[in-house]
């Protein structure tokens, strides 16, 4: 008797734990949405365009081939999701009503029309940066936040004599404690999951010695990228407002969700030597600023740095280029997107006419956590360090996690680039590789 109790209790037992799962596995079932986003009068793709909820931070941008996926628990498929862009019309749509093989999405460009200019006074250029910096405290958070984020760098050869273009692809959850833009605390940053492809980077003493003796060593790639969000800090408006070697200059005029939007730039025209100006044409900044009426926040902003090296067909090519594109909640603008195409000086690159590295890394905001007593904190102790290259880090790979993981469509799935990236073998067998072929040190 008393073994039939033991086997009566262990199937009881057994069959808990799988109705368990499967309900836990009904629970955390998933919609996903994917399409792309164009004109509807020139059908032409559009770049960085916002998808997000109405009620919640979760969202995405779509990719440079105007491509988007987003994954949500389809708790959500009675929300409403919007999709808007600088310049367009915005239009909203029900979750249930996106989940479709492939959807396909068209935004109306919008003008600024003569009655719309005509409520707003005359403004010059220093006067909207002025209302920036006079309202920035209002409406950006200066305190905590924490952010869940993907993170995507690729190493691109640019050499017309590159032997392999697309050099090396890693891809992370990186979450990021903030502590605001003009904060005197640094951010903090943590590797929750990570994969590489194998490195096809060539290497040599010489840019070892040069990036020692010059930048102080390697640099971690996610704290490089994440930094150029100061580039709207307060602190930082109010250096090029009064700086005299910049102009300031409106634009023009245009729309989001509604609202008018000046586009100003700030342009660097001189610098300076030992006290003594020189004039800048063909090396400069150039700092683009979306700012909004309704509250006078910078929507988004777009930094180059142009340098003096001449192309083939005569034009000056820039050494760098950033995006950054800030998204609305609970009545402040947090960070939603950091795109950026330029140098990082994560390993020692071989220098020469035979190579041109260079990276395209992106840093996108899957959510935004507010409340601490939800998260759990990064310490000091498991902070990635400012020193860390994330390419030939050690890691386990988990598989699972990026099938149901929110990531910025983008590079790896161009064919010729996937192609690049598996000269040895699949980059699914690479990522399962741990890093190990190219592992150096190991992440917290």
């Amino acid at each position: 008797m008393p073994n039939i109790t033991y086997h009566l209790k262990v199937k009881a037992l057994l069959c808990l734990i799988i109705l368990t799962v499967v309900f836990n596995g009904l629970c955390m079932a998933t919609i996903k949405i994917q399409g792309i986003i164009k004109d509807s009068q020139t059908k032409e793709v559009l770049v960085f365009a916002s998808l997000g909820l109405n009620r919640y931070p979760i969202g995405t941008s779509t990719n440079r081939n105007g491509e988007f996926q987003l994954l949500v628990g389809d708790s959500l498929a009675n929300e409403t999701l919007t999709v808007s862009i600088i310049g367009y019309e915005s239009k909203e749509f029900r979750i249930s009503e996106m989940n479709t093989n492939y959807f396909e999405i068209f935004l109306d460009p919008k003008t600024i029309l003569l009655e719309e200019v005509q409520v707003l006074a005359p403004i010059t250029a220093e006067e909207v940066l002025r209302k920036v910096i006079e309202n920035h405290n209002r409406n950006y958070p200066f305190g905590f936040s924490y952010y869940e984020t993907f993170f995507r760098d690729l190493v691109i050869d640019d050499s017309p004599q590159a032997k392999i273009q697309n050099c090396r692809l890693t891809e992370a959850a990186i979450n990021i404690e903030d502590f605001g833009l003009d904060a005197f605390r640094d951010s903090k940053f943590k590797a929750h999951e990570i994969r590489n492809s194998y490195s096809h980077v060539e290497t040599n003493k010489f840019s070892k010695l040069m990036i020692i003796g010059i930048i102080g060593g390697l640099k971690n790639p996610i704290s490089w990228v994440y930094s150029y969000k100061d580039m709207i800090s307060r602190y930082n408006l109010k250096k090029l407002l009064k700086d005299e070697c910049y102009s300031k200059e409106i634009l023009d005029l245009t729309v989001y969700e509604g609202t008018p939007v000046y586009r100003l730039e700030i342009r660097q025209r001189y610098g300076k030597v030992m006290g003594r100006k020189y004039e800048c044409t063909k090396a400069y900044k150039s700092i683009i600023l979306y700012i909004n009426t309704k509250d006078w926040a910078i929507q988004e902003a777009r930094e180059t740095l142009m340098s003096s090296w001449i192309s083939l067909n005569g034009e000056f090519l820039p050494w760098k280029q950033v995006e950054l594109k800030m998204q609305e909640f609970n009545g402040k603008y947090y960070l939603k997107l950091i795109d950026f195409d330029g140098y990082i000086p994560d390993e020692y690159y071989k220098f020469g006419k035979d190579v041109d590295y260079r990276h395209k890394t992106s840093i996108l905001v899957n959510d935004i956590v507010l409340d601490r007593k939800s998260i759990e904190r990064i310490r000091l102790r498991n902070a990635m360090k400012a020193d860390l290259p994330l390419w030939n880090v050690e890691y386990k790979y988990n598989p699972e996690f990026w099938r149901t993981y929110n990531i910025l469509l983008d590079k790896p799935i161009d064919p010729s680039e996937k192609k690049d990236l598996e000269q040895e073998i699949p980059l699914d067998n690479q990522f399962n590789d741990g890093g190990l072929k190219n592992s150096k040190k190991i992440v917290n």
